[in-house]
């Protein structure tokens, strides 16, 4: 994602010159329309490879990190007014 701005129906930020997340069918950081997307309402399958072998991802976990908290935080309060980071559990 990388300092992409998230495109919906009703804003457009992405690089395409259409709306990718209208063409795609769903919301997502896009640069084009190409990428994979699971908010997308099409059956498509993500596949990796390694080591040869192909296989599909079949769960997907999406984590979000303020850009004000550093590596050290695991935990983020988002009801917070700053960055609501507490210290990682040892």
């Amino acid at each position: 994602m990388r300092g992409r701005y998230f495109t919906t129906l009703d804003e457009d930020h992405d690089s395409y010159e259409g709306n990718c997340a209208s063409v795609r069918g769903g919301a997502w950081w896009y640069n084009n329309c190409k990428q994979f997307n699971p908010t997308s309402i099409f059956n498509t399958t993500l596949k990796l490879t390694c080591n040869g072998l192909s296989r599909a991802v079949t769960q997907l976990q999406l984590k979000i990190r303020p850009s004000i908290c550093d590596s050290s935080h695991k935990t983020i309060h988002l009801t917070d007014t700053g960055c609501g980071c507490a210290a990682p559990e040892h």
